[in-house]
């Protein structure tokens, strides 16, 4: 793993004077960041999108530094001088960069801490987790549930403590083109010279949209999975059965086996609050089922 601090450039894609849009530092799951620029309309805009992570506390951070494609060469992202990568497109450079963030924020949390690749919100205290592989719908649920008054944690990813508090990485969401229309009340409105890095995934701020809380007590565990055309359906899971799914959605390193004080607090999770998978083609629906479990866990009853 590359070094976080600041670090000097070997080959600067532009002069040191030129990065004259910083924004940051963010602070997600002890991990620290911030985001160097050379163009203002895009470092507003990623401000805006970050600012729940917002932490200026003097501590080190890594230093991201955006470089805009053009005509004549590739946009390209880098963390403490290293090249993460190169896109042609500007809506390439923006999910390179948040890829590059979630990985430093992912990789260097995820051993230390039981970090399930799932969306999370809350409600009075009581965090829904909705564990799901890639393009399983938990973004599509979570904005869903944020329509109806949830707060929000995260949507990438949820750390849960021995204790069962929850706590989010608050980054933007990100919604896909599949999830465009029936989301579109959350089509991003920006400047048209930012509608290049917006043609492939919105990138949504938060704050317009719900409140953000920081932690919450785990209330209740949904495993969704989107099918088109199919009515909210919700099987409750054996331990056994829920032991695995939680496995499969649980951040470890390549190559490194998941840790044994990790498959402890999975199991003391299952003994504690009810796991359930859902299948669903209606969000408007899904979001009822999850709102009665929710009412239905000690946790998480309305008060």
């Amino acid at each position: 793993m590359d070094e976080l601090g600041p670090a000097p450039c070997a080959g600067e894609l532009l002069a040191r004077e030129d990065w004259a849009c910083r924004i940051g530092p963010f602070e997600a799951l002890g991990q620290r960041y911030e985001v160097w620029m050379d163009d203002e309309p895009l470092a507003a805009f990623l401000d805006t999108l970050y600012a729940p992570m917002a932490n200026d506390d003097g501590a080190q951070t890594a230093i991201y530094r955006v470089v805009a494609p053009t005509v004549d060469r590739k946009g390209t992202v880098l963390r403490n001088g290293r090249v993460m990568g190169e896109r042609r497109s500007p809506a390439g450079v923006l999910q390179l960069l948040q890829w590059a963030v979630n990985r430093q924020v992912i990789d260097r949390s995820c051993l230390d801490r039981v970090l399930l690749h799932a969306g999370a919100v809350a409600r009075e205290g009581a965090a829904v987790v909705l564990p799901a592989a890639m393009e399983a719908g938990k973004t599509t649920l979570t904005t869903g549930l944020l329509d109806r008054g949830f707060d929000y944690l995260t949507d990438e990813a949820a750390a849960i403590a021995p204790d069962l508090t929850v706590t989010g990485y608050a980054k933007p969401l990100s919604i896909d083109p599949g999830s465009w229309e029936v989301l579109d009340h959350h089509r991003p409105k920006v400047d048209s010279v930012l509608d290049g890095y917006l043609d492939r995934q919105w990138h949504v701020p938060v704050v317009p949209i719900a409140g953000v809380v920081a932690s919450a007590r785990l209330g209740v565990v949904v495993f969704p999975r989107y099918q088109a055309g199919a009515p909210p359906e919700l099987e409750r899971l054996s331990p056994a059965a829920a032991l695995i799914e939680l496995a499969h959605c649980t951040f470890v390193p390549e190559d490194v086996p998941m840790p044994t004080d990790h498959v402890r607090q999975l199991a003391g999770i299952i003994a504690a609050v009810p796991v359930y998978r859902m299948v669903s083609g209606d969000l408007a629906g899904a979001c009822d089922a999850v709102s009665r479990v929710l009412d239905a866990s000690p946790s998480g009853a309305s008060t």
